[in-house]
């Protein structure tokens, strides 16, 4: 199973090859993609999930931080 993300789902790109700012951001999209096409889970699954994780994280931050 192989798909395309639209455009601003794309992830950083630089000379045609993934560019992120750390190793272990790299390691950790192969890995959610790849399962993603072993049929794990739908890519949409996983985005609307780190999204709220995200999000989580945030407030937890900003409550500590006031």
């Amino acid at each position: 199973m192989s798909f395309e993300l639209p455009d601003e789902l794309v992830p950083p790109m630089a000379n045609g090859e993934l560019a992120f700012e750390e190793p272990w951001q790299g390691c950790v999209f192969g890995i959610a993609n790849s399962l993603c096409s072993e049929g794990y889970y739908e890519w949409a699954e996983f985005q609307a999930e780190l999204f709220r994780v995200i999000g989580d994280w945030d407030r937890h931050t900003e409550a500590e931080d006031d």
